[in-house]
């Protein structure tokens, strides 16, 4: 049975306004804190679970992540809805989250179309920077798909309604969740109700899918059962990356044992840019509930400014020491010689670089050249996906190889210096936190006269 608009809940400090969406185990509604007068939304278990068999586990494990997910909320996560409180109401239970403005990713490619590869690679992993969050707290998002994930106005994006209890399948039930999201789902899920951090990782990387190429994959199922073939993105949409191209294709690897062991490991593929967002995450989330309790107790303000303030202090301090850090590294990038002996090196999830010019699992290095001539560096590696950079001394990228076939193990640039300058080449030999060996050698021609 649906509460119809007008339904009071908790005494009265809850009205509701509206259904926002039913799926096969839980119903969410639209709905007003009275005495706020805030949004809320809340959802509950769908009335006619009551006559399964297994209602009990389901409403037990509904209780228990409820709990778990409002502990989660007391650091203010930027990209995951806030839980409020779980009550019982009745013989139901509700789960009281945050009302999130904005467009859920499936509307927004309705109407916009396909996402640009930067619009959507920041949405992601912003996304995914959240699940790897729940993954620590030792739970598993299960339906991050393209409906769940709200894009605000202020470009942020957040996760919304987490899939409690989907292993529990209603025997009044054909399929996992709802048909028309089941494209999104690994087929362990679907087929086990596998609670495993790579089913997220599949479900995040077929919405990334779905964003760039404003396609459906084929789902899971089909690939396992009738094997139907996964096109590529850059088929479908041929001026994405191939580095895009390739973590997608990885993410969605059809097996659990083939797609990354982690949402990180996948992340620090994904992000190109390098952001370092698993650094600065916990600061946010300390700041950000440091300023909802000021907000909330006005007797303790003058202890919170003070916690604040020795907060700020301590992040500034660690700021300059990290600063020190990249400078030192900075000026002690080794040299690269010109037709000189091969450099050999060794990669490791340890072996992040603090150099201003790169924060990937890689090594820098800097060559000196003069214009006119023609420089090549050439790769040789052991490990899979090896990649090289050849930057200026500005920043700006002037060259760049990344051989993604697992049956080339080789990386090579070959450019016509614009300048004389310092170059800095920025080498890569294996996927992030994997070891790697390598060697590397530069040649250069000088130019005709």
């Amino acid at each position: 049975m649906r509460w119809a608009k007008g339904q009071q809940l908790k005494a009265g400090q809850y009205i509701i306004e509206e259904v926002l969406g039913q799926g096969g185990f839980g119903i969410t509604y639209k709905a007003v804190h009275e005495s706020l007068n805030q949004l809320v939304v809340i959802k509950t278990p769908n009335d006619y679970l009551k006559y399964e068999a297994d209602y009990n586990k389901y409403v037990e494990r509904f209780i228990k992540e409820g709990q778990i997910l409002a502990r989660l909320s007391e650091t203010h996560h930027p990209h995951i809805v806030a839980v409020r409180e779980l009550f019982r109401d009745g013989d139901t239970y509700c789960l009281v989250m945050d009302f999130v403005s904005g467009k859920n990713l499936f509307d927004v490619v309705k109407q916009r179309g396909r996402l640009l590869e930067r619009e959507a690679v920041r949405c992601i992993c912003q996304i995914g920077e959240a699940l790897a969050f729940i993954h620590q707290a030792g739970l598993v998002h299960r339906d991050a798909h393209p409906g769940n994930i709200i894009l605000c106005e202020n470009g942020q994006a957040v996760l919304i309604d987490f899939g409690i209890s989907k292993e529990l399948t209603p025997s009044t039930q054909t399929s996992t969740g709802d048909a028309g999201n089941r494209g999104f789902a690994p087929y362990e899920q679907l087929a086990k109700g596998s609670r495993e951090p790579t089913v997220d990782v599949y479900c995040l990387a077929a919405t990334l899918y779905y964003a760039v190429t404003a396609q459906r994959p084929p789902t899971s199922l089909e690939r396992k059962l009738n094997n139907v073939a996964l096109i590529a993105p850059k088929q479908i949409v041929p001026e994405i990356s191939n580095r895009l191209n390739q973590a997608i294709l990885w993410g969605m690897a059809l097996e659990p044992e083939d797609r990354p062991k982690s949402m990180l490991d996948w992340l620090k593929v994904l992000d190109l840019e390098g952001n370092d967002f698993s650094f600065w995450l916990t600061p946010r989330y300390v700041v950000s509930q440091a300023v909802t309790l000021f907000r909330q107790n006005t007797r303790r303000r003058f202890h919170l400014i003070f916690s604040i303030s020795i907060l700020v202090f301590t992040l500034s301090l660690f700021a300059m020491v990290r600063i020190g850090i990249q400078i030192k590294n900075a000026v002690s990038v080794p040299k690269l010689l010109l037709n000189g002996e091969v450099v050999k090196g060794v990669l490791s999830g340890d072996d992040i670089s603090d150099h201003p010019l790169d924060k990937t699992y890689s090594d820098v290095y800097v060559v000196e050249g003069r214009k006119g001539q023609q420089l090549t560096i050439e790769m040789s590696s052991k490990a899979f996906d090896p990649y090289l950079i050849l930057r200026q001394s500005d920043g700006s990228q002037l060259a760049y190889k990344d051989d993604i076939s697992p049956m080339d193990f080789n990386a090579k640039i070959v450019v016509t210096l614009p300048k004389d300058d310092i170059y800095t080449v920025i080498a890569r030999s294996s996927a992030p936190g994997e070891v790697g060996s390598y060697s590397l050698k530069a040649m250069a021609t000088e130019p005709s006269r």
